[in-house]
C-alpha cells in the first residue's frame, strides 16, 4: 500500500473544489423532502448528484452520511440526479456502498476514483468493510483514499492513500446531519490476513471473506437486516456450494430475526434443506417451521418439523420437537404437552446439551400450564424455579434460544398473576433483543408486556407497546396477524375508539383463521367482544366471546389466567337476559375459583352479584380486583354495584374510569349514579401513536436526543411532537408531563 505524504496537484485541485462547495460528484443521504439535502444539492449545481436512501434504524449508516464525498479525477459528464432508492438497492451499508461504487464505475469507466473521508474515526465498522470491498472490486481503476492524518487507517490493499496534515474543512452546507456521535460505533480493528472467520483465515483480497466479515460486524451491532443482505451477497461469492448454502442459511436466520420473513424465505430457498452438517439441517428445519407457521399454516409447520425430526440425531431431533410443541400451543393442538414430554425424554436420553434440556423443560412447563384448568399440576409448580435459571441468562449478548425461553417464562408469570415479575422478564427480553437486533423476539416481548400493562391499568404503555408491534408486522408485509393487534384493540375499545379496535382485532382474527392459530384467534375475538360491549351492543359480543369459550373448553388453552374473557361474556349474557347461559358460566367460574386463581374468584363473585342482585358479592369482587391490581375490572364490579343503587360505588367507578380514559364506561357510571357530567379529561387517548411514544420516552426522563435515538426520529421531530403533546395535555414542562403520565398509570 502506498501512503503519499503530499497529494498530487490533481488531488489538491479536487480538495479545493470540495472546500469551495464544488464537488465533482456529490453523494447525499436522505429522502427528497429533506430541506437540508435540497439546499446542499442546490449549492452544488455543477456536481453529478447521487442520492442514497437513509435507514437510520439499522444504526450502520452509509459512508456518505458522514459528509463523505466520492469524486472522479478529471472531467465527468453532468448527468441527472440518480436516486439509488428507486433502483432496488438493498438497505444494508454494504449493499448501498457497493451500488454507489458500481454506479460511479459505470459512469466514468476507468477514470481514477478519489474517496474523501475527512475523519475515518467517524466511519462505522460496516462502512470500513465497504472500503475494503470497494478497493478490491475496483482493481481495474486507480483508487485513492484521502483521509485525515489523525484517523486510524484500514488496510485498503493496493490503493493509494493520501494523508493530510489536518481534516479538510468543509463548508457547513455540505454537512448532511451531525449525528455521528449518537449512532456510530468505535473504529473497526484492522482486518488482516491473521483474522479468522469460523476458523478460516481471512485473505485481504478475498471478496467472499471480506463480505462475510462485514455481515458479522453488522450482526454484532444488532443490524440483523443488514447482516442478512450482506450474507446473501457473500453467498454468491462463496468458493463452493456447501459454503454458499451455509451462508444463505445465515442470511435467512438473520432476516427472520429482523422480522423479514419474505427475505428469509428467499435465502432459505437458496440454501436448501439438505445441508451437509446435522446442526445446519436442524437449524434450517426449525427456521422453515417458523416461516410456515406465520406464512402458510401452523399445521403445515408442525407436520414438517415432526417429519424432519425422524431423520436427525436425537439431540437435534429434540430441538425440533420443542419447536413443534411451541407451534402446537399456538394452534391449540391437543398434543402440545405430549410433544414437549417427548422432547425432554429424547434430550435426556442422548445426553444433550444443558441448553437443549432446559429448553425442553421450559416448554413442558409452559404447555402443561396452558392446558390446566387453573389447578396447577405439582410437576409444573416444581419446575417454576427453572424460570429463574432462564431469567438469570437474559441480558446483553443473550442467545436467541435464551430469549425464546424468556418469552415463555414471562408468559407463564403473567398466567400466574405475577405482574411485576412478568414485566421484568419481558423488559429484559425486550432490551436484549433490541440490542442484538432480534426484532421478532423484541416485538413479541413488547406485545406481551403490553398485555400485562393493559391488565394492571397502565394503558398508555399498553397502547404504545402493542401498536408498535402491530405496525411493525404490518409494515413488513407479513400475511400473519400479530399478538399486538388484539391488545391494542382492547385498549382502543375501552377508550371508546371502537372502529379502530374492530379494525385491528379483525385483522388478527382473519390471519389467525387462515393460519390455524386458534390461540391468536381467541385473543382477537375477545377484543371484538369487548369492542361490542363498549359500543353498547352486548348481543353482538356474545358470538365472538362464545367462540373463545369453545376453544378454551375443547383442546385449547384452558387456564383462566391466559385470557380474561369470562367477565365480558358474563356481562353480555346478563345484559341480553340469557340467564341460563350466565348461570352455567357462573358454575364454571366457581370450579375455576377453587384452584386459587385470584382473578377468577373475583369474577365469580361478580357473577353472584349480577345474577342474584347481591351487593356484598359485588363489593367482595371489587376488593379482590383491587388487591390483584386490576383497576378496570375493579371499576366494572363497582359499576354493577352502582346499577343496584349504590351512589358511592358509582362515584368510585366514575373516578377510576375517568382516570383510565375509558369513555364508554365513564358515561355508564355517571348515569348509574345520577352524577353530573364530568369535564373532559386531558387524556393520553387524545395523543396520536407517534406523540404517545415521544411522551412515554420523555416522561421516563429521556433527553430530546436520547428520545430521538431510541425512536429513530430526528431531535427536531421529537421537539415538534412535544409541543403538540403539551398543548393536548395542557402541560408546560417535562416535569408536568411526567406527573400526568404517573397519574395515568405509567409509573
Amino acid at each position: 500500500m502506498e501512503r503519499t505524504g503530499v497529494p498530487s496537484e490533481e488531488v489538491l485541485d479536487a480538495v479545493d473544489d470540495i472546500r469551495a462547495g464544488r464537488p465533482r460528484v456529490l453523494v447525499v443521504v436522505g429522502d427528497g423532502a429533506d430541506r437540508t439535502l435540497d439546499s446542499t444539492i442546490a449549492a452544488c449545481g455543477d456536481a453529478d448528484v447521487v442520492r442514497v436512501p437513509s435507514h437510520a434504524r439499522e444504526r450502520a449508516l452509509p459512508l456518505a452520511v458522514l459528509v463523505t464525498l466520492l469524486l472522479r479525477l478529471g472531467p465527468l459528464p453532468r448527468g441527472p440526479l440518480t436516486d439509488l432508492a428507486t433502483q432496488g438497492v438493498g438497505e444494508s451499508t454494504v449493499s448501498l456502498g457497493v451500488a454507489l461504487i458500481d454506479h460511479l464505475s459505470a459512469r466514468a469507466e476507468k477514470r481514477a476514483i478519489l474517496i474523501v473521508v475527512p475523519r475515518l474515526d467517524l466511519v462505522d465498522v460496516a462502512s470500513t468493510d465497504v472500503l475494503l470491498f470497494a478497493m478490491n472490486r475496483l482493481d481495474n481503476a486507480r483508487v485513492g483514499l484521502l483521509a485525515g492524518s489523525r484517523a486510524p487507517l484500514p488496510d485498503v490493499g493496493d490503493a493509494e492513500v493520501f494523508l493530510l496534515d489536518g481534516e479538510p474543512p468543509l463548508p457547513p452546507d455540505l454537512a448532511v446531519e451531525d449525528r455521528a456521535d449518537e449512532v456510530l460505533a468505535p473504529p473497526a480493528p484492522r482486518l488482516t490476513a491473521t483474522s479468522e472467520v469460523d476458523g478460516v483465515a481471512v485473505a485481504d483480497r478475498d471478496p467472499f471473506l471480506i463480505v462475510v466479515r462485514a455481515g458479522e460486524r453488522a450482526a454484532a451491532q444488532g443490524a440483523r437486516l443488514a447482516a442478512a443482505q450482506v450474507w446473501s451477497t457473500a453467498a454468491t461469492l462463496a468458493p463452493d456450494p456447501p459454503t454458499a448454502a451455509a451462508t444463505y442459511l445465515r442470511a435467512a436466520a438473520a432476516a427472520w430475526d429482523a422480522g423479514r420473513p419474505d427475505l428469509a424465505v428467499e435465502a432459505l430457498g437458496e440454501a436448501g434443506l439438505d445441508l451437509a452438517d446435522p446442526a445446519e439441517r436442524a437449524a434450517a428445519a426449525i427456521l422453515e417451521g417458523q416461516i410456515l407457521t406465520w406464512t402458510t399454516s401452523a399445521e403445515a409447520a408442525r407436520t414438517a418439523l415432526l417429519a424432519r425430526a425422524e431423520d436427525l440425531e436425537p439431540e437435534h431431533a429434540a430441538t425440533l420437537l420443542v419447536s413443534a410443541a411451541a407451534i402446537a400451543t399456538m394452534a391449540a393442538h391437543a398434543d402440545a404437552e405430549d410433544l414437549a414430554r417427548r422432547a425432554l425424554r429424547t434430550a435426556r436420553a442422548c445426553g444433550a446439551s444443558a441448553t437443549t434440556v432446559l429448553s425442553a423443560q421450559i416448554m413442558l412447563t409452559h404447555a402443561a400450564l396452558m392446558r390446566c384448568d387453573g389447578a396447577i399440576p405439582r410437576e409444573v409448580t416444581a419446575a417454576f424455579e427453572l424460570g429463574d435459571e432462564v431469567t438469570d441468562q437474559i441480558g446483553p449478548g443473550a442467545e436467541r434460544d435464551v430469549l425464546g425461553m424468556g418469552q415463555m417464562v414471562g408468559f407463564d408469570q403473567m398466567i400466574r398473576e405475577e405482574w411485576r415479575a412478568a414485566r421484568t422478564t419481558f423488559g429484559g427480553v425486550l432490551r436484549a433483543a433490541r440490542q442484538a437486533g432480534y426484532d421478532g423476539a423484541a416485538r413479541f416481548a413488547a406485545a406481551m408486556d403490553a398485555e400485562v400493562a393493559w391488565r394492571i391499568g397502565r394503558w398508555p404503555e399498553a397502547r404504545a407497546g402493542a401498536l408498535a408491534e402491530a405496525e411493525f408486522v404490518a409494515g413488513v408485509g407479513r400475511r400473519a396477524g400479530t399478538w399486538g393487534d388484539p391488545t391494542y384493540a382492547r385498549v382502543e375499545a375501552a377508550l371508546g375508539h371502537v372502529e379502530l379496535a374492530v379494525e385491528h382485532a379483525g385483522r388478527a382474527a382473519r390471519s389467525a383463521d387462515a393460519l390455524g392459530l386458534e390461540a391468536l384467534g381467541a385473543w382477537s375475538r375477545h377484543a371484538l367482544g369487548l369492542a361490542a360491549l363498549a359500543d353498547g351492543r352486548p348481543e353482538d359480543a356474545i358470538a365472538p366471546l362464545e367462540w373463545v369459550a369453545q376453544v378454551a373448553l375443547s383442546s385449547g388453552p384452558r387456564h383462566p389466567g391466559i385470557l380474561w374473557w369470562h367477565g365480558d361474556l358474563l356481562e353480555a349474557y346478563v345484559a341480553t337476559g340469557r340467564v341460563v347461559e350466565a348461570t352455567r358460566l357462573q358454575r364454571r367460574l366457581e370450579a375455576l375459583a377453587r384452584s386459587g386463581n385470584a382473578w377468577c374468584a373475583a369474577i365469580c363473585a361478580r357473577a353472584e352479584g349480577l345474577l342474584r342482585g347481591d351487593r356484598s358479592a359485588l363489593t367482595r369482587s371489587a376488593q379482590k380486583l383491587d388487591a390483584l391490581g386490576a383497576p378496570f375490572e375493579a371499576a366494572r364490579s363497582r359499576l354493577a354495584l352502582a346499577e343496584l343503587g349504590d351512589r358511592g360505588a358509582a362515584t368510585a367507578a366514575l373516578g377510576a374510569f375517568t382516570s383510565l380514559g375509558a369513555a364508554p364506561w365513564v358515561e355508564r357510571a355517571r348515569l348509574a349514579g345520577g352524577l353530573a357530567p364530568v369535564a373532559e379529561p386531558t387524556t393520553l387517548a387524545n395523543l396520536t401513536p407517534a406523540e404517545l411514544r415521544v411522551a412515554l420516552a420523555v416522561g421516563r426522563g429521556r433527553t430530546t436526543r436520547e428520545a430521538a435515538s431510541e425512536l429513530a426520529l430526528s431531535p427536531r421531530t421529537v421537539d415538534a411532537h412535544l409541543q403538540a403533546i403539551y398543548r393536548k395535555l395542557q402541560v408546560r414542562s417535562r416535569t408536568q408531563l411526567a406527573l400526568v403520565l404517573g397519574e395515568r398509570g405509567t409509573d
